[in-house]
């Protein structure tokens, strides 16, 4: 018989104990740092601006006020903070005049005014400031209509063996035939060699009369576009909705036009992050 393995009983060292054993000794040895090394020592302390740290800033509502904005902008800016992300979403609270609260709908003159007075109070501080165009996931909303909407594939198998003629199944709004296609097969099991493609010759609410077939069974197995019907999750108040299709080129532009051209035109000219430069007013 061979010997095993042997076993060293040892408790394996802490992740911190292993780091300071690690990169201690490294970054003490006398007399290895280069200049720029020390010029990166000095400044490690107090970092560019650029290296601050940086935050999602969650627009519950989108319940905001500037008043109320501009004290949790200072407040982070003391923190150390120097970067958000606006991040408008669902509203946690109803109107409540007494306790100040009032949801903003998202996009609204009102919301778009403090959305741009954010933008200059965030400057004034030095502030890197990001804004989601959008709100919930995916995006969508009023602004996506059932053609824009994501899609999915739905297939309907139907015997055929037993039948003088053939229909197409009873279609759905804002639903389209893709292919219709005559296979062999007991609707449990398909075989697709030799299918006829009737697409194009079967038409909605129209009989077909059979093709001359062989004795085996056959079935109409019919290809039907259909929305998924999946909504904006989470929302702002005003952005429900369909989610966009991601297949189609027409879909994201009618939103980034729609949702991205108001953004856009609601932040003062100047330096930011949040959308290209060809989204005031509309993409090209």
């Amino acid at each position: 018989m061979q010997p095993g393995p042997k076993i060293i009983d040892k408790p394996m060292p802490s992740r911190r104990a292993f780091l300071l054993s690690t990169c201690l000794p490294v970054l003490s040895l006398p007399g290895s740092a280069s200049q720029p090394d020390i010029a990166w020592r000095k400044s490690f302390p107090h970092p560019a601006s650029e290296y601050d740290i940086g935050v999602y800033w969650w627009w519950f509502g989108p319940a905001v006020t500037k008043r109320e904005v501009a004290r949790e902008l200072e407040v982070m800016h003391r923190a150390g903070i120097g970067y958000v992300l606006v991040f408008p979403i669902y509203p946690i609270s109803v109107d409540d005049p007494a306790k100040g609260i009032k949801n903003l709908r998202y996009l609204s003159p009102e919301f778009l005014d403090v959305l741009g007075y954010t933008t200059q109070k965030a400057r004034s501080l030095g502030m890197t400031l990001d804004l989601l165009m959008g709100t919930g996931w995916p995006y969508g909303g009023p602004w996506i209509t059932p053609k824009l909407a994501a899609k999915r594939l739905r297939v309907e198998v139907e015997p055929v063996a037993d039948k003088t003629g053939l229909t197409l199944p009873r279609l759905k709004p804002h639903e389209k035939v893709e292919a219709a296609l005559l296979v062999k097969g007991d609707g449990e099991k398909v075989n697709i060699e030799g299918a006829i493609d009737l697409t194009g010759r079967l038409k909605d609410g129209q009989g077909m009369k059979l093709p001359a077939l062989g004795p085996e069974p056959r079935v109409l197995m019919t290809f039907i576009q259909s929305l998924t019907g999946m909504r904006v999750k989470r929302p702002a108040l005003g952005a429900e909705g369909l989610v966009v299709d991601h297949l189609s080129r027409e879909a994201p532009e009618t939103y980034a036009n729609a949702v991205g051209g108001k953004l856009r035109a609601a932040i003062p000219a100047g330096p930011w992050r949040g959308l290209p430069p060809a989204t005031r007013g509309g993409l090209a």
